[in-house]
């Protein structure tokens, strides 16, 4: 096989995560606006609550006339992504721009599966006055492969501002004052039912949904491996060994559930049915996306017409920042090596991500999607508004307005600044790593089954130490020392470039 047929049939490899058999169907496909005599280009489209129908076909039509693409564009459920990338790659298609993520990025652009793009970068005004920590997660071997579109919002704490209003409640600045607060939405009647109906908060039975409460007290989410790089010493550790926070954090869940402040259903709870409890006046506070708040927002107003909400702004623990992201902004999207015509794909990759790509996915076209009456936005086809998009305007790398203010997404985006920027050790370093990817369902599901029976009593605090000296015999400190020989070579290559 020639070198190139080996980074197309690794890619197609490393782009597929598990070859899974099963129906569905993708979005109905509108082919681009007449292919003859321009360049075609597919483009696999990761996820329909942004690109509607009719912006997808304005789109075709916009990048027909700047550049004379004919572009296809495929759209994918983001949970059935993979699934179907997987039965394209195998009949042999292979794209012309596709989303991956950061571990299949690094993974493909080993072998030379990917096209870099620092010349782009280099010669964009846009793109080159970035920081370089904005390309920092689609980076290897001192490359460049993909751009950066939309900063990390945090998972970011919601809770109700009409309720703490009327107990005269200030915003809370650390865990205590954020517990008294969620008490009082307990205990003192904050929706004047005159009934004991209502919480302070609840979460996912898995743990999600609750980081940012967590990490008041330890260094990372007590999920799959909670992993963390630790700066005083450079080496990557898990919290599941940090013995005394972790039963700190525990025991601010306990009393939490005893007192009622936790939903006592949250160990069933999934992320809708919680969600839904706080939409629908049940619970005070709630985590979710900064950038998501808008969404959650009309659907508790059209409930209580007079609710209001906001967000905790950035509190600070024994390890920073509260609220955490992800290092890097990168899209994801990248271009193959196979493509017939870089320079296309990347022209149209470039303006996609770009400042007015960003604007017309995530908003649309005025006065063809949408046009602004009396300073609200009127939508000019039926179902436009439910591909309205503001978070990912306000949260663009690039400087967008929005086109009619939303102050509770103004404000989230406020609150939450000074959260911290860090490097996910866990989406790193585990799938590269046959040993913590094989161990890590174990570990996630013992952790899961200690902390659930701490927090509800059937266990006392103090038996965190009985799951401390299991994961000791599962074999966590093998795990951990494999990691961190990777992450040093990983550094070392770094440094060689």
């Amino acid at each position: 096989m020639s070198k190139k047929a080996i980074a197309v049939w690794i890619l197609c490899l490393i782009i597929i995560t598990v070859s899974t058999p099963g129906c569905g169907t993708a979005n109905e496909s509108i082919e681009a606006v007449d292919p003859e005599a321009s360049v075609p280009l597919t483009m696999l489209w990761r996820g329909s609550e942004t690109l509607s129908p009719m912006k997808r076909q304005l789109l075709q039509r916009k990048l027909k006339e700047k550049f004379n693409v004919s572009l296809h564009i495929e759209i994918y459920e983001k949970y059935e992504y993979e699934k179907y990338v997987n039965a394209l790659m195998n009949s042999g298609k292979v794209p012309d721009i596709v989303w991956m993520s950061s571990e299949r990025i690094r993974g493909a652009s080993a072998v030379g599966a990917l096209m870099p793009l620092d010349e782009l970068i280099k010669a964009s005004p846009i793109w080159s006055g970035m920081p370089k920590e904005y390309f920092a997660d689609s980076t290897y071997n001192g490359k460049m492969y993909s751009l950066p579109q939309f900063f990390q919002a945090p998972e970011s704490i919601y809770y109700r501002a009409d309720w703490a209003e009327k107990l005269q409640i200030k915003t809370p600045v650390n865990a205590d004052e954020l517990y008294t607060m969620l008490y009082r939405f307990t205990k003192e009647d904050p929706d004047g039912d005159g009934k004991a109906n209502t919480t302070g908060f609840t979460m996912g039975g898995d743990l999600s949904r609750s980081g940012p409460l967590w990490k008041l007290f330890v260094p990372a989410h007590p999920r799959k491996l909670a992993l963390y790089l630790d700066p005083v010493d450079d080496t990557i550790k898990s919290a599941y060994l940090s013995s005394k926070e972790m039963k700190e954090a525990l025991a601010w869940f306990r009393r939490a559930y005893e007192n009622g402040v936790l939903d006592k259903e949250w160990v069933l709870e999934k992320r809708v049915t919680a969600e839904d409890k706080f939409t629908s006046g049940k619970t005070g506070a709630w985590i979710r996306g900064a950038e998501m708040i808008t969404e959650r927002y009309d659907k508790l107003k059209a409930r209580f017409p007079d609710a209001a909400i906001t967000t905790v702004p950035t509190m600070t623990g024994p390890y920073g920042s509260n609220y955490t992201v992800r290092a890097g902004y990168s899209s994801s999207y990248v271009i193959p090596s196979t493509t017939r015509y870089p320079k296309e794909a990347k022209m149209v990759l470039d303006y996609l991500l770009g400042p007015e790509g960003t604007k017309l996915t995530a908003i649309g076209f005025e006065g063809l999607t949408y046009k602004i009456v009396d300073g609200k936005i009127c939508w000019m086809a039926e179902g436009e508004e439910k591909y309205y998009n503001p978070g990912a305007v306000l949260f663009s790398v690039h400087p967008l307005m929005l086109p009619v203010p939303i102050p509770v997404l103004e404000q989230n985006r406020l609150a939450v600044n000074g959260f911290k920027t860090e490097t996910s050790m866990n989406s790193l370093y585990i799938p590269r790593s046959e040993k913590a990817s094989g161990k890590a369902p174990a570990f996630e599901k013992l952790a899961l089954e200690y902390i659930s029976k701490i927090i509800t009593g059937q266990y006392p605090v103090d038996k965190y130490d009985a799951f401390v000296t299991e994961t000791k015999r599962m074999g966590i400190d093998a795990v951990l020392k494999e990691l961190n020989e990777m992450y040093k070579l990983d550094k070392k290559m770094d440094a060689s470039e």
